[in-house]
């Protein structure tokens, strides 16, 4: 008897935990359909074969691309009164020659468009490419 009621007991559980788990699987599937995603790219400024690229990255409710950058690599800042200004990222210092500038690309016109604000005050849309470039600032 005490089997029986044993093994009604685990079938119980069993088909509840499919159940909760299947459940909990479709909320998440629906929640993340609906969440923005952007693709960010890191250059190390020597070649593509230099690049992390992180693809499909949630983005939060008002969240900024600086907030994006701080999540996925080690990132410095220094804040002035226009903004933030990212002045490392992954150990990779601005120099006096070499900077960090992020762009974003443009499919209408198929470029690199350099970021026009700071990378506190960009709020990436889905579906956003963003490129964060250790650039030469010779001319």
């Amino acid at each position: 008897m005490l089997a029986m009621v044993l093994y009604c007991w685990a079938l119980a559980a069993s088909m509840l935990s499919a159940y909760y788990g299947y459940q909990y699987s479709e909320t998440l599937r629906r929640y993340e359909s609906t969440v923005p995603k952007v693709d960010v790219i890191f250059d190390y400024g020597n070649g593509s074969a230099h690049r992390k690229q992180h693809k499909d990255v949630m983005v939060l409710s008002g969240e900024s691309l600086l907030s994006i950058t701080v999540r996925l690599a080690k990132t410095k800042t220094e804040v002035y009164p226009i903004g933030s200004m990212v002045t490392s990222i992954v150990g990779l210092e601005n120099t006096k020659t070499r900077a960090r500038l992020w762009y974003r690309w443009s499919a209408s016109s198929n470029s690199w468009l350099l970021g026009e604000t700071g990378a506190d005050q960009f709020k990436p849309r889905n579906g956003e490419i963003i490129l964060w470039y250790y650039a030469s600032l010779a001319t």
